[in-house]
């Protein structure tokens, strides 16, 4: 991964990623009374988490290295055009405009896009490439109560693209 961009990324639990550690809050007694998800073993957002699903949700890291990382994969500059094209290779349904393997479709607006999300107990990220405009979204965030369906994302794919 540091190879190329991806310096700030670990695959876990084999590897450990980089302090400072994000926490990742939830609200099991309501608003206000927020509750640290963390077990502080070093492997995010906890150590049962990842050794149970495995590989799904064993990248962690900053969301720089994870935006470097993801428009070198996603422009093309990591793997030979035919397995990228597999990887776009997309089926309907879901909850984007299609599946393919491990890379989802999706758009906003008139910009279509390819990533995934991740959301977990407390967390929440997004990588999407443009490649009409070449640009690569990342972003995380730690609150269980910001609403990932509010907008927000599409927001900030509308000011990085100049469509806002």
């Amino acid at each position: 991964l540091s190879a190329r961009g991806g310096d700030g990324l670990a695959f876990q639990p084999g590897e450990r990623p980089a302090r400072p550690h994000a926490h990742s809050y939830y609200y099991p007694h309501g608003a206000g009374r927020q509750v640290d998800f963390n077990d502080r073993s070093g492997v995010l957002p906890r150590r049962a988490w990842v050794t149970w699903a495995s590989g799904a949700i064993g990248l962690a890291g900053d969301v720089p290295s994870l935006a470097r990382w993801g428009s070198e994969l996603l422009g093309g500059r990591l793997l030979e055009p035919s397995s990228l094209q597999e990887m776009q290779d997309v089926h309907q349904g879901g909850f984007w405009s299609g599946y393919g393997l491990g890379l989802a479709k999706w758009g906003v607006d008139d910009h279509d896009m390819w990533g995934h999300t991740g959301d977990g107990l407390g967390t929440h990220t997004e990588l999407w490439y443009v490649p009409k405009e070449r640009v690569t979204v990342a972003v995380a965030w730690n609150d269980n109560d910001i609403d990932d369906d509010g907008g927000i994302f599409q927001a900030l794919v509308r000011a990085a693209v100049g469509s806002g």
